[in-house]
């Protein structure tokens, strides 16, 4: 049994893993250097850099013992308290990435590496903040992403629009021969007049195609919007077609939209050109709006041949098989682009339809910026 002077002769402090010269450079690094003599958590030393890393004083890295274990993510915790305790449990280099709360209350992924000083009995670690680099990373990986989709939505509209002005192209050839075949036939005029037509198909379809491209390629330029403006512009920009068609398109009031004007007012001549290409004998379209929650929906609707599921399932598709067809109901380029133009934009465009009764196409956008406000 030890003696009495033995049993209470009290332990010799250990020497810190850290003397004061190494804290001092420690103070002057980017980073946080601390000294942890027992339990992870309970720090002898932090250095000056966890002032500026998380927001906190660092001597309350020192006074608080919980201070570490509570600003632990929860998902990150039970992980981070065992791998914290592997240099004393393995007596090997411990390396983990964990998030803590900053004192703003965001969190930071902070990269620890830490290891056994034999010495002292101390763990040694330096914290690295790696939330800007992990954002960085990824947000490169985002912009990876988003050029592949675009890499992909161009090519299949290379593909498409290759496709699409292909027949045209063709009637163009076709009409040219015979009419040079048959030059001063009583013919001629009406020979003429198909070929007319089939050169502003293809005009037609280059100038959704820019609108198209444009739609994915660039940003909008949005503004509090007055739609019953936007409106008046497109029925102007389809006269020629509106009286063509002999269509007659009505309206109700319309509100203000957060939009871009020029891509509203395209949304809206297309899908008015597409109500009266394709409203029968005598088109007739209705446009007015409605509120739904924090939206505004704009609905076109038309009394034409309308489309059964199956057609709906590939009406915004860049390029259907329909439009090559005789009696096809195309082309849904247009629409494609009315589609893009919407999504651009925030919004979401959509359609019902019945065979024989008609359809109705319609597409959300935000209100503007005056209404949305509280």
């Amino acid at each position: 049994m030890p003696s009495p002077s033995r049993r209470h002769r009290p332990r010799a402090a250990a020497a810190p893993a850290l003397d004061e010269q190494a804290r001092h450079l420690a103070d002057r690094l980017p980073l946080v250097v601390y000294e942890s003599p027992h339990l992870q958590g309970a720090f002898a030393f932090v250095s000056a850099g966890v002032d500026s890393m998380l927001g906190y004083p660092r001597r309350l890295w020192v006074e608080d013992t919980k201070l570490w274990l509570s600003s632990l993510h929860p998902d990150d915790r039970w992980r981070a308290v065992r791998e914290a305790e592997r240099p004393r449990r393995e007596r090997a280099r411990g390396r983990q990435n964990y998030r803590l709360r900053d004192a703003l209350g965001r969190w930071r992924w902070i990269e620890d590496e830490s290891w056994l000083d034999e010495r002292s009995g101390s763990v040694v670690g330096v914290w690295t903040d790696l939330t800007e680099r992990r954002r960085a990373a990824a947000d490169l990986a985002e912009t990876r992403r988003d050029a592949a989709r675009l890499r992909q939505q161009l090519l299949r509209l290379m593909t498409a629009t290759s496709h699409s002005l292909r027949t045209p192209a063709r009637q163009l050839v076709s009409l040219a021969d015979i009419i040079a075949r048959q030059a001063g036939e009583s013919g001629l005029t009406t020979l003429l007049d198909r070929l007319r037509e089939s050169a502003s198909s293809v005009e037609r379809r280059l100038a959704l195609l820019a609108s198209y491209s444009e739609s994915v390629l660039s940003p909008p330029r949005l503004s509090d919007v007055d739609a019953q403006k936007a409106l008046r512009g497109a029925l102007a920009d389809e006269a020629a077609v509106i009286e063509e068609k002999r269509a007659v398109v009505t309206h109700d009031p319309l509100p203000r939209l957060r939009a871009d004007p020029a891509r509203l007012r395209e949304v809206l001549a297309r899908l008015v050109d597409n109500a009266a290409r394709h409203g029968g004998d005598r088109p007739r379209a209705h446009v007015w709006a409605q509120r739904r929650e924090a939206d505004w929906v704009i609905f076109v609707r038309d009394h034409g041949l309308g489309m059964d599921r199956e057609r709906l399932r590939w009406l915004f598709a860049p390029f259907d098989a329909s439009e090559t067809k005789p009696g096809g109901t195309g082309p849904s380029l247009g629409l494609a682009v009315c589609r893009e133009l919407v999504e651009s934009m925030g919004g979401t465009l959509w359609a019902v339809s019945e065979p024989g009764v008609g359809s109705t196409f319609s597409f959300s956008l935000p209100p503007s910026s005056e209404e949305a406000a509280p």
